[in-house]
Formats: C-alpha cells, structure tokens, sequence
C-alpha cells in the first residue's frame, strides 16, 4: 500500500513542471530582464540567437528530464560538492 501511494506521489511531482518545483539551477533567472537593471544590453540578433538555442535545447526529447530526476541529480551534484569539500579539508 506503501509503495502504491508513493508511486502516486511520484507521479503528480511529475506532472508539475522541474522549473517550478526545484529551486537553483534552472537558469531562467539569468534571462529574465527585471534582474539585469544597469547592466549592458545584447543585441537583438544575439537575444534572438540565445533564445532559439535555449528554445531548441529546451524541447529536445533526448534532454527531457522528470521533476524526480531533476532533483536526484541536484541532490547527487549537492553530495558531490560536499564529498569533494571534505576531501579537500
């Protein structure tokens, strides 16, 4: 019955889109404009370039990725940072 209700929650997690759900390491906050005030402005060929490559990129089916995939590779990335800060100590 365990496994049934997480299976259930796994699913509605995956419905909800990773950009929403996990915070960091998104990268759309880089682009959004309300963040670059009294920063230079690209070009509008460059804007246009960036943005059909992220667009293109974005709707790859090979680079689709679940919110629970999303968030167990942040979190391996997270111990990995770690692993390598106590390393270094």
């Amino acid at each position: 019955e365990l496994e049934s209700h997480n299976d259930f929650f796994d699913g509605v997690v995956n419905i909800i889109p990773a950009r929403l759900y996990v915070a960091g390491h998104s990268g759309d906050d880089a682009y959004n404009v309300k963040y670059n005030k009294g920063q230079h402005k690209e070009s509008k060929e460059a804007k246009k370039a960036r943005s059909k490559i992220a667009k293109r990129e974005k709707f790859d089916p090979e680079k689709v990725e679940t919110t629970l995939e999303t968030k167990r590779r942040l979190r391996q990335e997270q111990e990995e940072e770690e692993d390598s800060d106590n390393d270094s100590d």
